[in-house]
């Protein structure tokens, strides 16, 4: 229980910053509306995030239940898993979004 509440705020604090980053680099005027701005760009880039390490997960997951190849050798099978999560990480960052909630989330599928 405290693992998973120590996560959910190293999450909230890692995506808040970047959205604050994002936000001060448009030099724009802090008001009334740039508030709902950087909610709304917190909320993207969270379920961005969370999206794609939900779909690298599931492909990753989807490739070691069909491909029993990968599966026989317990060296091969760890590094397809940790290939797949370094591969979300890599695309989270490419895509400027936050690699290591894509990461976390890939690794939780």
């Amino acid at each position: 229980m405290i693992f998973g509440e120590g996560i959910t705020n190293d999450v909230v604090s890692i995506i808040l910053f970047n959205t604050v980053v994002n936000f001060s680099k448009k030099n724009q005027k802090l008001d009334f509306s740039s508030g709902m701005e950087i909610a709304q760009d917190f909320t993207k880039l969270g379920f961005n995030s969370l999206f794609l390490g939900m779909v690298v997960g599931l492909i990753c997951a989807y490739m070691l239940k069909k491909i029993r190849a990968l599966t026989k050798n317990p060296v091969s099978e760890c590094a397809m898993i940790f290939s797949w999560a370094y591969i979300s990480y890599v695309i989270a960052e490419l895509l400027h979004i936050s690699g290591i909630i894509s990461l976390l989330t890939c690794s939780i599928f």
